[in-house]
């Protein structure tokens, strides 16, 4: 593969950091040289679209990229929403991660079915939209 180039990136993990944490932590990534801050989606950290956009805003090379958001926690139409918005206002520089979660007490926290096959189709349905 001529003119591919391994990048590294790195996931920012953030329960209760305050603004100015959150801006120095990717800062730092930045500095570090890191290509990619990704942000998780877990209900016990900060919620990933605003860490996203606050990330991209306190830095200007690395890729922003969510690590990765969980189909059952988002209703199709508003992710597709916030995705477009996300788009159009970081451009090529945001990247998205979508999976089916994998954390049972969280989709108990949050009244929805962990099933395998609901979790699978959830994330299908997402990904059509």
């Amino acid at each position: 593969m001529t003119g591919a180039r391994t990048r590294f990136g790195v996931v920012i993990i953030a329960e209760h950091a305050t603004r100015k944490e959150w801006i120095g932590r990717c800062r730092r990534a930045e500095a570090l040289g890191f290509d990619v801050i990704a942000v998780p989606d877990h209900l016990n950290l900060l919620s990933p679209i605003p860490t996203a956009v606050l990330a991209a805003e306190a830095t200007e090379r690395p890729a922003i990229g969510t690590y990765v958001l969980n189909a059952s926690f988002h209703r199709p139409a508003m992710l597709t929403r916030d995705v477009t918005t996300l788009t159009g206002l970081l451009g090529d520089r945001f990247e998205l991660g979508l999976g089916t979660g994998y954390v049972e007490t969280e989709f108990a926290a949050a009244g929805l079915p962990f099933a395998p096959a609901t979790r699978v189709t959830r994330l299908a349905g997402l990904v059509r939209t």
